[in-house]
């Protein structure tokens, strides 16, 4: 009886999954410490964030969750430069409950752009909302290129 139970659940979770969404990403911030903060809506194509070598600056994603309640929300970004993975992070977003009105934000510890001629150039990260029970909420790709100047 408890295995039927649980199949079912499953299976409709994963029906409301793919028609609606449990999570939905609003937007990205990128919040750079010598200048204003660069917001992109992540459905459109996003364009590089120039960033100054040894730069700090936090990442702040916008979302709400409806449906169900939602428990070890993780934040995963694996950054690339030239084809090859150079960084992976996951961060732990927490568990949330559905609201229809209320807009969650989270913001990641403060990082800084890599310093030296050697990490220069042009990175792409692709970024990942998943809970414990695996389900990939949102999914996209962004750029940044670090520089020796602005």
């Amino acid at each position: 009886m408890c295995r039927v139970a649980f199949a079912l659940f499953v299976l409709a979770g994963q029906v409301a999954s793919t028609k609606f969404p449990t999570v939905e990403v609003l937007s990205m911030t990128i919040a750079i410490t010598e200048r204003n903060d660069v917001t992109f809506n992540i459905t459109e194509e996003l364009q590089p964030i120039v960033l100054k070598e040894g730069a700090t600056y936090k990442i702040k994603i916008s979302f709400k969750v409806y449906n169900a309640i939602v428990s070890g929300l993780r934040l995963h970004c694996v950054t690339y430069k030239k084809g090859m993975t150079v960084d992976k992070e996951s961060f732990m977003v927490g568990s949330y409950g559905p609201s229809i009105s209320k807009i969650q934000e989270y913001e990641t510890p403060i990082n800084s752009a890599r310093k030296g001629m050697l990490y220069r150039g042009s990175y792409m990260v692709k970024s990942t909302i998943i809970d414990d029970d695996k389900i990939v909420h949102a999914r996209w790709i962004w750029y940044y290129d670090i520089k020796s100047t602005w």
